[in-house]
Parts: C-alpha cells; sequence; structure tokens
C-alpha cells in the first residue's frame, strides 16, 4: 500500500476489497482525481461521504476506513462526466489528511483484518453460502453457476466482500461493516 492515495468521496456507495465497482464521477475536484491517478500508479482510496448532498467533501465529511481501489478503466461522456470502473484491493485507514490546491489526499495506512479460523467461523461461512445458493435457486434470472461459483470459495474475507457488494445494503450499513476490524463480525453481521 502506498504512504499516501489521492481520495475519491463516494455520495452514495461504499467499494468493498475485491469488488468491480462502476462509478460515475462528475466533480471538477474528483474528475482530476482520476485522470491525475490515470497518468500515475492507478491508484486511488475510495471513502464514503458523510453527507451525499455535499459534492465535494472537506475531510470531517469523510469516513476514515476505506478501500484502496486500482482504476481498470476510464471512459468520458459526452456531458465531460467520467464512468469509471475499479477494482476494490484492500482496506485503509487515514492517519492525516492532506487538501491542496483543489485536491483531497491522505496518507494511509493499511487496516488489516484479523480473521481467526475457528469452528465458529466456519459455521457462519457455511451458513451464508447455504443462503446463497438457496436466493440462487430462487432467482431465476441468475444462473445456476453462481451457486457453484459461491459454495468454491474458500476464503471467508472474499465470500463476505462478494455478499456485501452484490447486497442492498443502505451506504450506512455498508460503511459500518467495511470498518469492523473482525472477519467474525463482518460475517455475523449479513
Amino acid at each position: 500500500m502506498p504512504a499516501e492515495l489521492p481520495i475519491l468521496p463516494l455520495r452514495n456507495a461504499v467499494a468493498f476489497p475485491f469488488a468491480i465497482v462502476p462509478l460515475a464521477v462528475g466533480t471538477p475536484r474528483s474528475v482530476k482525481q482520476v485522470e491525475e491517478a490515470m497518468q500515475a500508479d492507478r491508484l486511488i482510496g475510495l471513502a464514503l461521504s458523510r453527507d451525499p448532498s455535499v459534492e465535494e467533501p472537506q475531510p470531517s465529511q469523510v469516513h476514515e476506513v476505506g478501500t484502496m481501489a486500482r482504476i481498470m478503466r476510464v471512459a468520458r461522456a459526452p456531458d465531460d462526466t467520467l464512468q469509471v470502473v475499479v477494482q476494490g484491493l484492500d482496506r485503509f485507514r487515514v492517519t492525516q489528511w492532506i487538501v491542496e490546491e483543489g485536491r483531497l489526499a491522505a496518507k494511509v495506512a493499511a487496516a488489516p483484518e484479523t480473521v481467526e479460523l475457528d469452528l465458529e467461523l466456519e459455521a457462519l461461512t457455511q451458513n451464508v453460502k447455504d443462503l446463497g445458493r438457496q436466493v440462487v435457486e430462487l432467482s431465476p434470472q441468475i444462473p445456476n453457476e453462481a451457486a457453484t461459483f459461491l459454495t468454491s470459495i474458500t476464503d471467508p474475507r472474499y465470500l463476505v466482500y462478494l455478499v456485501a457488494a452484490n447486497s442492498q445494503f443502505e451506504p450506512p450499513d455498508a460503511q459500518k461493516l467495511l470498518e469492523r476490524p473482525r472477519m467474525l463480525e463482518r460475517i455475523r453481521a449479513l
């Protein structure tokens, strides 16, 4: 993880590690952030804005735990907004905000996750897989291969983030899930 990341505040969504997320980027500051990241290492920090009505939030208006992501694709729309596809990589925690020349960045540190493999985590992981399989069986629009894929997942982190990214969590609830330091707490929250 780099020591510093440009931060792109998200107004109505939380990006999770491993997830591929499409974003519409339109504010001048955010467009500049994406363009600069594309010229550098394509890495950007995604963090939920505390108030979605604020177009260009200040540091106190952005959550300190977010997801470092790699920009995979950028397309400019006719209205000059950017259509951006990112892939979440890992959680970070802001250690210091940097605001200069219309730029929002932060010094960051990895926010390691505690995954304690024990019987309770195994049981909860299996329950999530079983529920996911049932959802696939009851949803004709979801291909049956999705259930096979879901049951093949062995990493509880990946499972939790996959389910969370595809659930209908409200942004504040999704943020709480992202901020939980222990995997067991996250899987219980699903």
